[in-house]
């Protein structure tokens, strides 16, 4: 029994895993590439016109203007009288190029500079559109920086309006425009010139209130003794004074 496992073959092996047929493994052909290999295949065939076309126009530009079957063509004999030697460079100082231009055959029916028209056309309008996108994300990335930037002056505002408040309140003032609006109550009247300020200007106006009348500097969030006191110890009258 033991022989006769060792003789046949395991079909679970890796070698009926890995090795497919070929059959599996290529591409099936179209029925036009079966019939030009049934047709290919048979003696006398003659290949279409434009097959013929394309190999033969393949083949020339395939080959070098040195090579032996090209050594009697105009064009290498007038390269020669233009100092040009077989294998180097094209040009005066031997800059240019050693190969064959590539060339594109024009398949559609669009003119010739149709297609460059179309492609700076197109280039156009990308640049366009990215210059677009950028000056919407540059002018996104500003109101997100403005936004930000109001936010912070309104609370620093609120904050100095409410120290104002307990600042007069200390010492017995009972109202002032620079407080806290109530917005329980109804004001039918004008709005002030204060109101009309833009948060930073209203700001400004109540820091500098609380600076000449107490001695009080917002920044450094202390009540000064005198004016001298405050001059001295303080660094300034700005936020960027006290970094």
């Amino acid at each position: 029994m033991s022989n006769l496992a060792d003789s046949d073959d395991d079909y679970m092996s890796s070698k009926y895993l890995t090795e497919l047929p070929s059959s599996l493994t290529t591409k099936p052909k179209t029925y036009s590439e079966l019939r030009r290999q049934k047709l290919s295949s048979k003696s006398g065939y003659i290949k279409p016109l434009r097959e013929r076309e394309k190999e033969s126009r393949e083949q020339g530009l395939s080959k070098r203007i040195d090579e032996e079957d090209n050594a009697e063509s105009p064009g290498l004999r007038l390269l020669k009288k233009m100092g040009y030697e077989k294998g180097k460079p094209l040009g005066k100082d031997s800059s240019g190029i050693t190969e064959p231009i590539n060339i594109e055959m024009k398949s559609d029916k669009s003119g010739l500079g149709l297609s460059s028209e179309l492609k700076q056309k197109a280039e156009k309008e990308l640049a366009r559109k990215t210059k677009r996108a950028k000056i919407n994300e540059e002018s996104f990335i500003e109101r997100v920086r403005q936004g930000q930037v109001e936010k912070k002056v309104n609370a620093q505002l609120s904050k100095a309006q409410r120290v104002c408040e307990t600042l007069d309140t200390r010492k017995g003032v009972m109202d002032n425009i620079f407080w806290p609006s109530k917005d329980e109550e109804e004001i039918d009247e004008e709005p002030s010139e204060f109101e009309k300020l833009s948060p930073e200007e209203k700001l400004d106006c109540v820091l500098k209130y609380m600076r000449e009348e107490y001695n009080y500097c917002f920044w450094c969030g202390c009540e000064y003794g005198d004016v001298e006191e405050l001059e001295q110890l303080c660094p300034g009258i700005n936020e960027d004074d006290h970094d």
